[in-house]
């Protein structure tokens, strides 16, 4: 997310671990998820097209004036609605601690 907030694009995997759900996660939600490959051989041959292109630079200053906007309007970053989110959660988990 620190990445993403400063305008540098992050390139990650669908994995099995915390690093990689919560990386691709955030991409997909800030309109990034070209970002996101199947596998690790993915990854690495995205970022060897990105290094080889001789267009990256270009696309990469524009990117990184729309990355902060990106991030802000995301749901990442919709503290009422996580706010709502959670109340909902907590009235749930307390009304079936009332019945039980």
């Amino acid at each position: 997310m620190e990445a993403i907030w400063q305008g540098v694009p992050v390139l990650t995997f669908q994995g099995d671990r915390w690093a990689s759900r919560t990386s691709q996660s955030l991409l997909h939600n800030t309109h990034l998820g070209h970002y996101v490959t199947s596998n690790i051989a993915g990854l690495i041959n995205c970022a060897q097209e990105l290094a080889h292109d001789p267009a990256t630079p270009t696309r990469l200053k524009q990117l990184r004036k729309q990355m902060r906007d990106r991030l802000q309007t995301s749901s990442v970053c919709n503290t009422q609605a996580l706010a709502r989110h959670m109340e909902q959660l907590y009235h749930t988990a307390w009304c079936r601690k009332l019945t039980s």
